[in-house]
């Protein structure tokens, strides 16, 4: 059984981060946490 996971990296199409969201959180439950400082200029 899952017990925790750490991180996940996600990929998908530029402008569909609000189709990513309602997904992850809104189906999956899994809550969004702030990208860290150093890698928030990949954007994303």
């Amino acid at each position: 059984m899952l017990k925790s996971i750490h991180h996940i990296q996600l990929a998908m199409p530029e402008g569909r981060e609000d189709e990513a969201r309602a997904f992850y959180a809104g189906v999956l439950g899994v809550p969004e946490a702030e990208k860290p400082d150093n890698l928030k200029t990949r954007g994303g």
